[in-house]
């Protein structure tokens, strides 16, 4: 029985993620801000940064055992780009015997697609800590995919909250060119989500309320406009923010709205189902 179910880690450049999968659908989820992107340097990891990722990996790892042996675990653009990824990379193989598989920015943008988007006529916007993919196809088949190395992370390091700046930022390193234009745009990830949560005030976080929720533009203007104005402590009183992204929402916010004017859509649809889903999907029982 224990083999039956499936767990998949997800090494992100700002949280690690556990999901638990039986085959046929996605029993449970966790997160763990770790901010394996914080503080890089001339694509050199923090130190600090690696152990504590490095913890939330094992962590993790500890409890899909609860359930399977079957553990599967990805990472993306913080240790694509790393100079030292193999200290982290060494590390969780030697503590666990496991190995982690660093997915390119395609990769990252297929499974994103696989995960969510349902053999829908879609696109598919997913913000990272270090990266954003930007994915459109239908019925399962892929029209445009891109990876750009632009994330929440990545706008706090360089921008802060200074709106200016941040555009400034998009402007020169979110270049995707023209994306087929789709009405139906799901955005996944933790900004996405958490967006979600605060929009439609759901504390604990539940992902089947979460999961087929629609915000429009004007939402997540009137949400980042508040957050902006508190601090970070007070940040963490707000209904549905997780600890975590308190100091990242914003600049997220931001790229959000401006990736759906790129877009040219006032409203999106969000989604739990991500590249978890998809990376098991495509790698494991496909």
């Amino acid at each position: 029985m224990k083999n039956k179910y499936y767990a998949v880690i997800d090494i992100g450049s700002n949280s690690v993620r556990l999901m638990i999968h039986n085959g046929l659908e996605t029993l449970s989820k966790e997160i763990c801000s770790s901010k394996l992107a914080k503080n890089m340097q001339q694509n050199k990891l923090d130190v600090s940064s690696i152990e504590r990722t490095v913890e939330a990996v094992i962590f993790f790892i500890d409890k899909a055992r609860g359930y399977t042996d079957n553990i599967h675990i990805f990472a993306t653009e913080a240790l694509r780009k790393a100079s030292n990824k193999n200290i982290l990379v060494d590390k969780v193989k030697n503590i666990t015997g496991i190995d982690v598989n660093i997915i390119s920015g395609e990769e990252e943008a297929k499974i994103g697609f696989v995960g969510a988007a349902k053999n829908n006529d879609c696109t598919i916007v997913d913000i990272g800590g270090a990266s954003t993919e930007i994915v459109s196809g239908n019925n399962g088949k892929i029209e445009f995919a891109q990876s750009m190395p632009v994330g929440a992370v990545v706008l706090s390091d360089n921008c802060s909250e200074k709106f200016s700046s941040i555009t400034k930022y998009l402007k020169k390193y979110l270049l995707y060119g023209k994306v087929p234009f789709k009405k139906d745009v799901i955005a996944i990830g933790g900004t996405a989500t958490t967006v979600a949560a605060m929009v439609y005030h759901i504390e604990p976080y539940d992902r089947e309320k979460v999961n087929g929720c629609i915000i429009e533009r004007k939402q997540i203007i009137n949400m980042m406009n508040k957050i902006k104005c508190l601090s970070n402590e007070e940040r963490l009183k707000v209904v549905g923010l997780q600890k975590g992204r308190e100091d990242i929402i914003v600049g997220a916010m931001y790229e959000l709205l401006y990736i759906m004017d790129m877009l040219q859509v006032i409203k999106i649809r969000v989604s739990d189902d991500d590249n978890l889903e998809g990376y098991l999907y495509e790698y494991v029982i496909k």
